[in-house]
């Protein structure tokens, strides 16, 4: 009788899950954990999370970081703004505060609140609240981002 219990429960806990939705946010969190900055790195430390950062990216993706400031659409060139920008400042933290996800198919929205602070020289250049319109697609079974624009300040 336990079992059967057991199985009843394990079951309907697997069929109320939204694994895709779950698999957006990991993706999310882990990108936050990667462009986040406590003090000096090593050079090979930078490369490696350029390296890693493009994987959470689709091709030709559009990065729009802070309003009206695109990145290059090119992977490759993408990795390199993000060493430009790495060595030059001192800390960054990113939290999200609201993260809503509407998933289609192969498709999906995230609409997102980040917290993002960045000191530069020792001095907060940004601290303040970001929204932000995510595009996913899913791409041999990964979510990959395929467009990130910030829609500005909350």
């Amino acid at each position: 009788v336990l079992l059967v219990v057991f199985a009843l429960l394990t079951g309907y806990f697997y069929t109320q899950v939204d694994w895709e939705e779950r698999a957006i946010r990991r993706q999310l969190s882990e990108l936050t954990v990667l462009v986040e900055k406590d003090g000096p790195t090593s050079t090979f430390d930078s490369v490696g999370r350029s390296r890693k950062l493009v994987s959470y990216f689709a091709e030709n993706p559009s990065i729009e970081f802070i309003p009206e400031r695109r990145l290059p659409k090119d992977l490759n060139s993408i990795s390199g703004a993000f060493l430009s920008i790495w060595g030059e400042i001192d800390r960054a933290s990113v939290l999200i505060r609201r993260h809503e996800v509407e998933i289609d198919e192969d498709r999906a929205e995230s609409s997102v609140t980040a917290k993002c602070s960045v000191f530069i020289n020792g001095s907060d250049r940004v601290g303040e609240l970001v929204d932000y319109r995510i595009s996913w697609i899913r791409f041999d079974g990964e979510w990959l981002i395929k467009s990130l624009v910030a829609l500005g300040s909350s």
